[in-house]
């Protein structure tokens, strides 16, 4: 069980940098026991900008990334960077393909 956080004289311990803060510092969160984030604005901030620092972009335009279907090898083009298949068509195409490869292993 976690202990839970307590506020102060008004100020709040950041979970990450460990500096104890003034409230205005940490965002609001209504499922809290507090009602304030564990974490402050700054370092939340750098763990946001950390996050979206890691995702490789391939195009040079950030949010855009060129991807290679794996099923018909053509590239295509999205904002998701996990997308695997250009279509709808493709992924039907590619999950019968690889199920009948099964089937045809169990006879």
């Amino acid at each position: 069980m976690t202990k839970a956080k307590q506020i102060i004289n008004g100020k709040l311990k950041c979970s990450t940098c460990k500096y104890l803060l003034p409230l205005e510092e940490f965002g609001k969160h209504k499922r809290t026991s507090t009602g304030y984030r564990s974490n402050c604005k700054a370092c939340e901030n750098l763990k946001q900008r950390k996050k979206y620092n890691k995702v490789p972009t391939n195009t040079g335009i950030i949010g855009i990334y060129a991807i290679e279907c794996d099923h018909c090898k053509n590239t295509f083009t999205t904002k998701i960077v996990n997308q695997v298949f250009c279509s709808q068509k493709c992924r039907k195409r590619s999950w019968y393909e690889k199920n009948e490869m099964k089937k045809d292993k169990e006879i």
